[in-house]
């Protein structure tokens, strides 16, 4: 007979002779004996301090999560969802700690600890009104994300109205966002999705201008893969590449929130890496400051020329998160030091890296607006960098950028870092052309009508076109801008289509009167298969983009459509980023199901 337990040696004992229906007892000691395990690597992050103010919380269910649960009890539903809750037989939630028996212990895998003590402090089971249950709307997230209101442009007869006019859009914070919904296992809110962003958040092969005007343009038509009957028009614009040595010296004055809620791992260390990209892609010359916000907004660093990395590096290190978010005065006195310190014909820029949640000071998002707009005015553009989840007030940001001439990115991974601040640094920081808009006016005799894919919160009325004083999207050097729309034809199976015309005006960066371009459209119908590679990437994310909202145009997009589109034009992809959005499809399948295929 051989005993064996963890922890001690083994014990054999030979030679024991048992009698039918007589017992035999056995007395041994078991020598402990130390265990050998294989290595275990634990990480952890150091979670931000708990502010007094700020120690409540909240949850909210949309019908179709309802639905989807197994329960229908408000009770468990609350348990269920909320970290801190539980539930006895669905009929009470009690708090953590309320009870004096919340930890149980097993023995053997038999559980020895008792049911809820009956001096436990449960919450009323009571519901007066159920209709109250709160719903998140399309803008809001259970997880405290906040995103602007959006709804999808539909489709227009030339006949009602012959022109679309928008401003060009360069933000490319809503990719990184769905994707770091999907990574969570989270499906991202519509709202969160803009078509333009996902487009635009990707490089493109398109040719340089080779005249005066500081981008080209460039068009094509197929048609459509997710509905046959349909085509697709892309417009493209393609910024004029500049090597760094091309462009102006800076002078960015980086406002950085070191607010309590800035304190997690990918918040205010994650900046700290971006800013550190950053130095390692600017010039001696340059200079940088900074300028920290949290209970109050003061200047840890003055401008300071990148040719002392050391002082920069020592006052970065130095930042540490807590208190509340005085986010109106830092950005106040973030513009005062960019314009003691302005460089003439300078690239001049205040970088906002934040989560966006300002609730000390100026708050209100039109009080914002208007100290943007106003500043921007003498030279001084705004980026803004979102950082985090749970808190990121993305619709906020995104104004803010677009306020301020300038471009809003979130960061969410180191990866994503080196991507913003360092290959596409040029593009980020540095305008060649600002309120660029664009016209087209489609013709009647071709179209039965037309949908701008995306673009929604950039749509232009027709006259502000040749409006100067309306504010329109910036083009960084060697930015692309995609735009695509949607076409009903009036006739079938045509080589050919009378779709219209396109005009463009923008401003030099230091110049407030516009310039017109003149673009002829495309009148080629092309297969899919004979386009552009850039166009078919394109249609790729377009199409992925409708079937992760949830789009009512989605047709017969799929997530197995996307892949074929997406692996048909990988074309070059230098950094592994096409690759990655094909990784990242088998997540976005197993979060949201295959997509909408009638």
């Amino acid at each position: 007979m051989e005993t064996t337990y963890l922890g001690f040696k083994a014990v054999r004992i030979e030679n024991v002779s048992v009698l039918e229906e007589k017992p035999v007892r056995l007395d041994f000691e078991l020598e402990q004996k130390g265990v050998m395990l294989d290595l275990v690597e634990v990480r952890a992050y150091r979670m931000p301090l708990v502010e007094k103010k700020n120690t409540t919380t909240s949850s909210a269910f949309t019908t179709s999560q309802i639905r989807s649960l197994p329960t229908r009890n408000i009770n468990a539903l609350a348990a269920a969802q909320t970290a801190g809750l539980s539930t006895a037989n669905n009929e009470q939630v009690n708090t953590r700690g309320s009870r004096d028996g919340p930890t149980n212990y097993y023995v053997d895998g038999i559980r020895v600890q008792g049911e809820f003590a009956s001096n436990s402090s449960p919450v009323s089971p009571q519901i007066t009104k159920p209709a109250q249950i709160p719903v998140a709307s399309p803008q809001e997230t259970p997880s405290g994300d906040e995103f602007g209101k959006r709804t999808e442009n539909n489709f227009i007869s030339p006949e009602q109205e012959s022109f679309s006019t928008f401003g060009v859009d360069v933000d490319r914070a809503s990719y990184s966002i769905v994707r770091s919904y999907l990574q969570r296992g989270q499906r991202p809110p519509a709202a969160a999705v803009r078509t333009e962003e996902m487009i635009n958040y990707f490089e493109y092969d398109y040719l340089q201008p080779n005249d005066e005007h500081p981008f080209a343009v460039h068009s094509e038509m197929a048609v459509c893969p997710w509905n046959a009957e349909h085509l697709l028009l892309s417009v493209a614009l393609q910024g004029e590449h500049k090597s760094l040595q091309e462009l102006p010296f800076s002078n960015l004055t980086n406002l950085l929130d070191v607010s309590g809620t800035m304190g997690a791992a990918n918040k205010l260390p994650l900046v700290k890496e971006s800013i550190e990209l950053l130095l390692d892609k600017l010039r001696p010359e340059d200079q940088v400051a900074f300028v920290v916000y949290a209970g109050a907004a003061g200047v840890v660093l003055p401008p300071t020329k990148v040719a002392h990395k050391q002082t920069i590096l020592n006052a970065l290190q130095n930042l540490q998160a807590g208190g509340l978010t005085a986010g109106g005065r830092g950005i106040r006195l973030a513009y005062e030091l960019a314009r003691e310190y302005f460089i003439d014909n300078g690239n001049n820029r205040v970088i906002l890296a934040t989560d966006g949640d300002f609730n000390v000071g100026i708050s209100s998002a039109s009080e914002l607006e208007t100290l943007i707009e106003k500043e921007k005015e003498s030279g001084v553009f705004l980026t803004t960098l979102g950082f985090g989840f749970g808190n990121l007030k993305d619709n906020r940001l995104e104004r803010l950028a677009d306020k301020g001439n300038g471009m809003y990115a979130y960061i969410d991974t180191p990866e994503e870092a080196r991507k913003v601040v360092g290959e596409e640094l040029t593009g980020s920081l540095y305008t060649i052309a600002k309120d660029v808009k664009l016209q087209l006016e489609f013709s009647p005799n071709g179209v039965q009508s037309y949908r701008l894919i995306g673009y929604e919160n950039r749509l232009l009325a027709k006259e502000d076109f040749d409006d100067d004083t309306k504010d329109a999207g910036e083009i960084g050097a060697g930015h692309s801008v995609t735009a695509i729309y949607e076409i009903i034809p009036h006739a079938e199976d045509q080589q050919e289509l009378t779709v219209g015309r396109l005009e463009l005006r923008y401003k030099q960066p230091s110049e407030e009167q516009s310039q017109l371009m003149v673009h002829e459209l495309t009148n080629e119908v092309r297969s899919f298969e004979a386009i552009s590679c850039n166009f078919r990437w394109a249609t790729a994310i377009a199409a992925y983009s409708l079937v992760v909202q949830g789009s009512p145009f989605v047709g017969k997009a799929d997530i197995r459509l996307v892949q074929r589109l997406a692996e048909s034009s990988l074309g070059d992809d230098p950094y592994g980023i096409r690759a990655a959005f094909l990784n990242q499809l088998a997540i976005t399948e197993e979060v949201i199901g295959g997509g909408s295929q009638p």
